[in-house]
């Protein structure tokens, strides 16, 4: 939320109460943490490059899922460098709202734009599985060319909303995590909250609407996949690896919904250090896991990696011989980009 006046901003976040020396007290430093939270964010980011190296692929976004797969993509690149670098670094010197109260407060407004901003891409990528699934042409009325691009800019518009006009919740390393209470757990928390109530309706509110949306999209999608799959839909065919696709699926949405459900009761509730760090690495293994998906399940993305980005003697080792051919992973991107949310 931006505030066009000082002394507006310093009613809600005034760090006068404590001295700087006793600030400095406050602070809560833990290497561990710190430095778990940049391994996660290191690994899954050199895992990106290969992944958007493909999504790139000029065939590949002709289909309307995979420009929303790219989009989506570099959210959770993003989404990365700040949950697991920039936390981890906060986590490490220990900081607190007061500590930096302006860069702090601008940290949480990027969080807030981030989380709105893939939350309602993953709902907007849903709703084209389902339609691209069952509906073809209904998804080829609403998606075709340039309308993908048009539908992008909603969430975008979302997100700013949430950024600019909603309250942030700036990082804690407290609690290694993100709070509406910049006093967390500091020896002004109580008498802070007795003036003002730090939490936002609005920010539970959108997490409770993605948990519902995305539980009501992927339940239709795979309950009709089932239906055909039980009827003997002679056009139909649930193969291997669209079981698996539909397991991944379900392993991808339920990070989504732990790490939106923790950040909503640990808003209102006391909560311990352990559960909300684990609400924390489930966002950031939410945000990672698609390039794992992407690269690990599809036999042909891991033969253009190999192809791309291995020295000739080592692909001669493994057997890797042949062109690329991106045309294989198009003719199947229905279910491959259901993977890959």
């Amino acid at each position: 939320m931006i505030y066009f006046t000082e002394e507006k901003f310093d009613l809600y976040y005034n760090c006068t109460a404590l001295t700087n020396e006793e600030w400095e007290l406050e602070r809560n430093p833990n290497l561990i943490i710190g430095l778990l939270y940049m391994l996660i964010g290191i690994t899954f980011l050199i895992l990106y490059i290969p992944a958007v190296f493909i999504l790139l692929d000029r065939e590949l976004l002709t289909f309307c899922c995979f420009k929303i797969l790219l989009f989506l993509s570099i959210i959770d690149i993003f989404i990365l460098i700040l949950s697991c670098l920039v936390c981890g670094y906060l986590s490490i010197v220990g900081q607190i709202f007061c500590s930096a109260r302006i860069p702090n407060y601008i940290i949480g407004m990027i969080a807030m734009g981030l989380w709105t901003l893939s939350s309602a891409t993953c709902v907007l990528l849903s709703i084209n599985r389902l339609l691209d699934v069952h509906w073809p042409e209904v998804a080829l009325f609403f998606f075709e060319g340039y309308k993908t691009l048009g539908l992008l800019t909603l969430p975008i518009m979302y997100s700013l909303f949430f950024a600019l006009c909603v309250s942030p919740a700036p990082y804690s390393s407290k609690s290694h995590g993100f709070f509406f209470d910049v006093y967390h757990k500091t020896s002004v928390d109580e008498f802070m909250n007795e003036r003002f109530t730090y939490t936002s309706i609005l920010h539970s509110l959108n997490n409770y609407t993605f948990i519902i949306m995305t539980i009501c999209v992927y339940g239709v999608l795979f309950s009709m996949l089932i239906y055909k799959y039980k009827k003997n839909d002679k056009n139909f065919k649930l193969t291997n690896f669209k079981k698996k696709a539909l397991i991944q699926c379900v392993f991808v949405c339920s990070l989504s919904l732990i790490s939106g459900s923790i950040y909503i009761y640990m808003q209102y509730f006391p909560t311990s250090t352990f559960i909300v760090i684990i609400g924390q690495m489930a966002w950031q293994f939410n945000s990672g896991i698609s390039s794992v998906i992407f690269i690990f399940l599809n036999d042909t993305t891991r033969r253009v990696i190999a192809q791309s980005f291995l020295p000739t003697w080592f692909k001669q080792l493994i057997g890797v011989t042949g062109q690329s051919n991106t045309i294989d992973i198009v003719q199947n991107h229905s279910i491959k980009s259901t993977v890959a949310t």
